[in-house]
């Protein structure tokens, strides 16, 4: 529970007004002391979304608009599906966030591995948090399957690797 947590702190809901809300997960993650990014999926904001109103409510419910005109963006569409949006220190929510670390080069011995328990934290419709939990279950080069069950509005959620040192 102590990881959840934990983990809970750098995940946000996020939410694109327009005609029809669009409702979706992210996560912040630390790339270096001088590189941080809220991560979500392409398909959630992709460069057609420069200027739609965006919210990003924290784990402590503050909630910020997200401005992405000013903003370094990296968007990897398809495969991938991943956009990387910069979080600067002069956001308002900076100091009630948790950064993941990058680590995909295993420095920490955060080895991913057929069986090993994963989580995620999930946003489905908009709506509080929730907790899933599950297993990989196939594992092949840089991509896996798991048997988490995810809801819709999920989009962006990180996979967790379950680990006591998050």
């Amino acid at each position: 529970l102590e990881v959840i947590n934990k983990a809970s702190k750098a995940i946000c809901k996020l939410t694109i007004r327009g005609n029809l809300n669009t409702y979706a997960t992210g996560f912040f993650m630390k790339v270096s002391d001088t590189k941080k990014y809220l991560i979500t999926n392409y398909h959630v904001i992709s460069e057609n979304d420069i200027y739609k109103d965006i919210e990003m409510e924290i784990h402590n419910h503050k909630k910020m608009k997200l401005n992405l005109n000013n903003r370094k963006i990296k968007y990897f569409p398809k495969p991938k599906d991943i956009t990387m949006i910069e979080i600067k220190t002069s956001d308002n929510i900076y100091n009630d966030i948790l950064f993941l670390d990058y680590d995909l080069n295993y420095q920490k011995g955060y080895y991913i591995y057929q069986n090993a328990i994963i989580f995620l934290i999930q946003h489905p419709g908009g709506k509080n948090a929730e907790y899933a939990s599950g297993k990989i279950v196939n594992i092949n080069n840089f991509e896996f399957d798991h048997n988490i069950g995810t809801k819709s509005g999920s989009s962006g959620s990180p996979i967790i690797l379950f680990n006591e040192n998050i």
